[in-house]
This record gives C-alpha cells, structure tokens and sequence, in this order.
C-alpha cells in the first residue's frame, strides 16, 4: 500500500453572506483554519457578484451557485496551491442549491457534491431524486451539506420525535446506491450529536458524507457566533497516486460497439500504433506493452468524455422538464407543451432506467468475481420482485406439480368443476315450502298497510 495523505474537510451553513462585513469575517475564519475544502451553503449571494466573491475569497479557488432573490444559495472553497479544479466537470442546479466537481490533489482526483436542502416537506424527495445526477461519479465521492432532514429522528433531533423526517427513507438508500459512508455515524455510531441550535431545539441535519475507499480519522464541530449551525470538520485519510505499486486496470467495454469510438479508435491504431511500429521491430513485446499503456489512457479519457456528456444530457433534460412543467402551470390546456413535457419526461425516464441497470449488472459482476455482495437497495428491489413473481407452477388433483402448458389445462378444469351447477334435491325443497308457518298480523296493522296516502 502506498503513503496516506490527509485530506481535512469542513462543512457550515453561514445563514447569509450577503452583508460584507460577515462576509470577510466568515472568509477570514476558514482561511484561518486547517481545511482544505469548505462546503458553504445557505449564502443568499447575488449571481451577479460571483466574480466580486471570488477575488475576496484569497484562499485559493472558488465555485458559487446562487439564484436572483432566492434564499439558498451554495459555495465550495478551495484553500492551498496544491489543489484545483478539473476544467469541463462543474454542474450546477437551477435553484441554487447544489454544486458537483471533479478536483486535483497531489495527482489524486475526487468528486466534490455540496447541497442544501429545502424547509418544505413536500420538496424534499424531487431534491433528492435530483442529487442521483450529481452524485453519480466513478472517482472516490465527498458529499457535505445541510439537507434539512435527519437519519433517525430518534438519535439526531431533540426533543426527541418518534417519526422520522420526511426524506430519512431516500437518504439513506442514495449512501447504499452510491457506496457512501456519514463520518460522524461512522466514529459514533450510537452517540447524540447535533449541529444544528435554536432555543431548547436541536438537530443534526448537517453532514459529511464520503467513498468507503477513505478512512476517517478525526470528526469535529465548531461553534460559531454567526450562525445557529456549527462547523463540521473531518480529516480523510486516502492513498497518495504517486506511492503506487503495480495495479489492476479494469477493462469498461461499455462503449466498445459505439460508433463515435470506432471512428476515433481507427484514427488512434493508424496515426499512434501503425506509424509509430517502425522503432520497435526488433522489440515487439515492448511494442505491445506501449501500445496496452497508450490504449488505456486513451479508452480512460474517452470513457470521462462520455460519462461527462451523460451527466450533461441528463441535466439538460432536467433542466428542460422543469421548465416544461413551468409552463403547463401557466398554460395548462397546450396540448404542444403536454407532448413536449411527456416526451423529456420519456427520456429522462429512458436514461434513468438504463442507468440503474448498469449499476445493477455491476454489482452483481463485483459478486461474482470478488465475493462483493450487491447493495442493499437493488438486493430489496429483486426480493419484492421475487415475492410478486407469477405463478410458475400448479398442481394437479393427485399432487404432482405441473409446470408450462400443464398449468392452463388444471386451471381450466378447477374452474368448471367450481361454476358447474348441481342438480337440486326436489324433496328437500318440498319440505321447506310445507313447514313454513303463516304469519298473524293485527288488524291495525293491516289497515294501516292497506289505507291510501297522500303527500
């Protein structure tokens, strides 16, 4: 194994940074700290100024995400030369409220998610189905924010609630599909921490979220006397890329039949393997070698060019069903807006469903080859299929199970032998029709029965 490096991250909802006297002193504090990410939510900054913010937050680099008069609003901040952006992997909501990018540290590369989740009830699980975008990534995950809800009502609100939060369910289910870990649940399993102080209430609906492939070292929180959320910080321990040995490269054939690889793989043989043989004629297993190391990075980019272009797409039609449903709002009766929203909706309904199918043939790949036990979610979704599968097989009047074509035949006769009538017992009948006994009614009831009525 190679050397560990630390990697400290911090989380903070500032609750508004649009006063810019709080504003530096908010900047001053975390430059002053030990982090090497910042996830800030809660900013309420103009989209406008994001340059302005940018030059003020001397640290290091800087992504903000903020909407015209919303009340969100999210920031990440990079502190140190040592770590930077990957240009082309920013994606962005349209409310403001979550950010996703690639970063570069020391030749390691992580995916970054900050989010901040709605009040309202009835918004919380359209914004976690959204984050299913964001989250998606083949690189090691850090995922920090606000969102609002808590695991377990029980052990993370008080005064304590019986019901969990509306959202608990899905939040939970996305750490099991994205293989993600929360670092204070992780060291502290059991003990009742919150983040999060107003009056005699407090809740923990502030996290850190991170790949299994971290191992987390320390989780800590700080007062703060600019907001009622304390600062979370955590320090990630990650093997260091450059104190590599020799690994295994897994092959993805995902795109090997797509066309746009094809047509760029035979630029590639002919331009980079063909004309460059001449050197190695007496040398072919070097040749060989070089031309394995070449391909693989080559399929490597194109597999994060095309898996950047999924995300990019799914977003678009994202973006696009919302502002479709937007406009039914306002225009409910066009009929050419109702197609248009049906047809976005089909296909990002299409991507979604092929993308989870992926990931479900790679999980049960993993289990086959490593003894990977596929996740919880997809284990659950195939129990309930199985539990609700048709029936296979019936058996017959002597008991043997019959299965196929056998089944119609032993239905077909249970069924007429069920509706077929019996012939009626003549005498039985007569029996009853000659002890039945008349009855006496009084005379008054009689001629009330019998008496005429008006209205």
């Amino acid at each position: 194994m190679g050397k560990l490096s630390a990697l400290r991250v911090g989380t903070l909802n500032c609750q508004g940074l649009n006063d810019y006297y709080k504003r530096m002193a908010v900047f001053d504090m975390l430059q002053n700290s030990d982090l090497s990410i910042i996830f800030i939510q809660e900013t309420k900054l103009k989209p406008d100024y994001h340059y302005k913010y940018s030059m003020e937050w001397t640290g290091g680099e800087s992504i903000f995400n903020s909407v015209l008069g919303g009340k969100s609003g999210t920031a990440i901040l990079l502190k140190g030369t040592g770590v930077k952006f990957c240009d082309g992997t920013k994606m962005l909501d349209l409310e403001g409220r979550v950010i996703s990018v690639d970063i570069e540290l020391q030749g390691s590369k992580f995916h970054l998610v900050n989010s901040y989740g709605p009040n309202e009830n009835e918004q919380k699980i359209s914004y976690l189905n959204r984050l299913h975008l964001f989250l998606d990534s083949s690189i090691p995950t850090i995922w920090a924010g606000d969102h609002n809800l808590t695991q377990i009502a029980r052990q993370d609100r008080y005064p304590i609630r019986l019901n969990n939060d509306r959202g608990s369910k899905e939040f939970m289910e996305m750490l099991d599909v994205f293989d993600l870990k929360d670092v204070c649940r992780f060291l502290y399993p059991n003990q009742k921490i919150f983040t999060f102080h107003r009056g005699t209430c407090k809740s923990r609906i502030d996290s850190i979220c991170v790949s299994a492939c971290f191992c987390i070292k320390t989780y800590g929180q700080e007062d703060t006397s600019f907001s009622d959320h304390e600062l979370i910080k955590t320090t990630l321990l990650y093997e260091n890329v450059f104190d590599r040995g020799p690994g295994m490269w897994k092959n993805n054939v995902k795109y090997y039949r797509d066309d746009d690889f094809l047509d760029n793989f035979k630029y590639f043989w002919h331009q980079k393997i063909i004309n460059s043989y001449g050197p190695y004629r007496d040398n072919v297993v070097t040749w060989w070698l070089d031309f394995k190391y070449s391909f693989k990075m080559y399929y490597i980019k194109l597999s994060r060019e095309k898996l950047l272009m999924s995300r990019r797409h799914d977003q678009m039609l994202e973006n696009g069903l919302h502002y479709a449903l937007m406009d039914m709002h306002r225009c409910p009766n066009d009929t050419q807006l109702i197609g248009k929203y049906n047809t976005i909706k089909k296909q990002l309904m299409e991507s979604r469903i092929r993308k989870t199918k992926e990931r479900i043939f790679k999980s049960e790949a993993q289990y086959l080859m490593m003894g990977e036990k596929p996740i919880k979610s997809f284990f659950e979704k195939f129990k309930n299929k199985k539990e609700n599968k048709p029936i296979t097989s019936l058996k017959d009047e002597s008991g043997e199970e019959i299965f196929d074509k056998g089944m119609i035949k032993i239905a077909e006769n249970f069924y007429r032998k069920l509706f077929t009538p019996r012939e009626t017992n003549q005498s039985i009948i007569n029996l009853f029709l000659n002890n039945i006994q008349p009855v006496e009614c009084e005379n008054s009831l009689l001629e009330g029965l019998t008496a005429p009525f008006s209205f």
